[in-house]
C-alpha cells in the first residue's frame, strides 16, 4: 500500500496543476500545499509575497476547485486544509489499521 501513495500523490499534484493551469498563483500555492497542507490567508500571503486580498482570492480559487476546504467555520483566522492530499494519507493510516486487525 506505501508503495501507492507517491504514485497517488503525483498523479494528485499533476491533476490539480492542470484544473489551475491559468492562475499561476495559485499553482504556486498548490506546490506549497503539498509540503505544508494546512495554510490561512496570511501564511498564504508571506509565502506569495502578495497582499491580503490576492491570498484570499488565490485560496477562493483553490476552494472553488475542491482542493481546499476551510475547517475553522469563522469569519476570521480561518485554517484551510489540502483536502485530497491529506485523504491519500487518512485513507491509507484505516486501511493500515484494517489489516492489523485482521492479522491480530
Amino acid at each position: 500500500m506505501t508503495r501507492r501513495r507517491p504514485r497517488a500523490i503525483l498523479k494528485l499534484r499533476e491533476q490539480s496543476r492542470h484544473a489551475l493551469a491559468q492562475g499561476a498563483q495559485a499553482v504556486r500555492l498548490l506546490d506549497f500545499l503539498f509540503a505544508r497542507p494546512v495554510t490561512s490567508v496570511r501564511a498564504t500571503e508571506e509565502f506569495l509575497g502578495c497582499s491580503y486580498v490576492t491570498a484570499s482570492s488565490v485560496i477562493e480559487q483553490l476552494v472553488d476547485a475542491g482542493l481546499l476546504r476551510e475547517t475553522t467555520g469563522q469569519k476570521r483566522n480561518r485554517l484551510y486544509r489540502h483536502e485530497p492530499y491529506l485523504a491519500l494519507f487518512e485513507r491509507q493510516g484505516l486501511e493500515t489499521t484494517r489489516e492489523e486487525a485482521r492479522s491480530g
